[in-house]
């Protein structure tokens, strides 16, 4: 996960700090998301990146999740806002990170958005601004 979310951003020629925010696959399932937020902390390192995710308010729509997800990611960029984590309550201090059960304001106009499938298949992509 860490190695695709650095390859998307070498591809967009940015860095870590200039994410505004992350669209978390979050399935909330112990094992994905040990493994994502790990692979957030480690790309991301100090900068505590503001992170949200969507399955709350939709479930899991499996192959269309990620489609879902980049509407989403549209909108929140063009309106300048980080979405708010529905039903976000006490975070697993294992799997903490800067997520947030408020609607807060996107400081940067990119959000990473990352998806995973099932086989191992992981996807990261950045949506921004033109």
């Amino acid at each position: 996960i860490a190695r695709c979310i650095i390859r998307c951003l070498k591809s967009a020629s940015l860095s870590p700090k200039d994410i505004g925010a992350v669209c978390l696959h979050g399935t909330a399932t112990v094992n994905n998301d040990l493994a994502e937020a790990n692979a957030v902390r480690a790309v991301f390192g100090s900068y505590d990146v503001p992170c949200f995710g969507i399955k709350p308010q939709f479930g899991h729509l499996l192959g269309s999740s990620a489609l879902v997800e980049v509407v989403i990611c549209s909108d929140a960029v063009r309106r300048r806002i980080i979405p708010s984590s529905l039903l976000y309550g006490s975070p697993d201090p294992l799997c903490s990170l800067n997520l947030s059960a408020e609607t807060g304001e996107l400081k940067s106009p990119y959000i990473l958005s990352l998806n995973f499938g099932f086989g191992g298949h992981i996807a990261a992509v950045i949506i921004g601004k033109i």
